[in-house]
């Protein structure tokens, strides 16, 4: 009997070893561990919102915590729920011949992307903590319902465990170690839900990767707090490719506007500038960079060189657009105002 229940043993050890080594050597097939463009992504979609006030501290590696107080061309605004973020973008747009200037309040609450947070007590703190910084594109237009169950393998341990993550900083939170396992799965199907709030089941890594890129870009667009609030379906290259335009302000160490009082412009789908009322020829692009729009332009004559820049977008509508660089540590501020003849 006593070398009935050896034997035994060792077929039960037997098998437990020849499982553990197939998955060593079988890592499965939607394995999370070492794919890091979707764990990118995934983190993307679940890190802290850090875009949503970027009007007020133009960057996306950090959110002030509700509520503070700013103030908006001289008008003091405390800023306790999500509209007042709009009510800040409309007084800056009220005004198209002034500098437009936003001071915080000191002391703040900040939360970064991974779920940390700071207290800032001044604006030198605050500045040296947006320059010491890079912020990652944020995707939280774009969701995944909880809980999550997951499995993961670590053969340190030879531990095979299975759990529910039931919240997105959790997630996130998870996201950081998967460099700690053999193996990590989601359990699918995994409910997706897209910008406009519909869900759809996705079966497994690739359907997942493609859905996140499916709503990317329009996920970005929602995000950037520029768009015209009468529209919110209209994108920037929609608004921008419409009709000609006039330099209504730009402002360089003064008011140079007059000095452009003459040129008119067309942007073209090609990526091309039509100009009028000079000889010059001219190109344009957009991109995202640390989750704020710019827009690239450029001329082939003299006389536009000053607009020559990749301008952050900083609102736009069907009839205005309003673009700005900061260069030299914020020393070097220049404003380009577009209006729509």
């Amino acid at each position: 009997m006593i070398r009935i229940l050896i034997l035994a043993l060792f077929c039960i050890v037997g098998i437990s070893c020849q499982t553990e080594e197939h998955v060593i050597n079988n890592a499965p097939q939607d394995n999370l561990t070492g794919n890091i463009a979707l764990a990118t992504k995934l983190a993307q979609m679940v890190q802290y919102p850090t875009a949503i006030d970027n009007v007020i501290d133009g960057t996306g590696c950090f959110s002030i915590q509700l509520p503070f107080t700013v103030v908006v061309n001289s008008q003091t605004i405390v800023v306790d729920n999500v509209a007042d973020y709009q009510t800040v973008r409309n007084l800056l747009a009220e005004d198209d011949t002034n500098i437009d200037t936003i001071a915080i309040q000191f002391p703040v609450n900040v939360t970064y992307a991974d779920y940390t947070t700071a207290v800032m007590a001044s604006q030198a703190q605050f500045a040296a903590a947006v320059a010491g910084c890079s912020a990652t594109t944020e995707l939280s237009c774009i969701d995944l319902l909880y809980p999550l169950e997951v499995q993961t393998y670590n053969s340190d341990n030879q531990l095979a465990e299975s759990f529910d993550i039931g919240t997105e900083e959790a997630f996130y939170q998870f996201l950081t170690t998967l460099a700690l396992y053999d193996a990590v799965t989601l359990n699918y199907p995994v409910a997706f839900v897209n910008p406009d709030g519909v869900t759809v089941n996705v079966n497994n890594n690739e359907e997942l990767e493609s859905a996140i890129d499916s709503y990317t870009d329009e996920c970005l667009v929602l995000l950037n707090p520029g768009a015209d609030p009468g529209n919110p379906d209209l994108t920037f290259e929609e608004a921008l490719t419409a009709g000609t335009w006039h330099v209504s302000y730009f402002f360089k160490d003064q008011d140079e506007t007059e000095d452009y009082e003459n040129f008119d412009f067309a942007f073209n789908d090609s990526g091309t500038i039509t100009v009028t009322g000079g000889s010059s020829t001219g190109s344009w692009s957009t991109a995202t960079d640390d989750g704020e729009l710019e827009l690239n332009l450029n001329f082939s004559s003299s006389a536009l060189e000053e607009l020559a820049e990749d301008w952050t977008v900083v609102s736009w509508t069907e009839t205005t657009i309003e673009l700005e660089k900061i260069s030299g540590g914020g020393d070097d501020i220049r404003s380009l105002h577009f209006t729509k003849n």
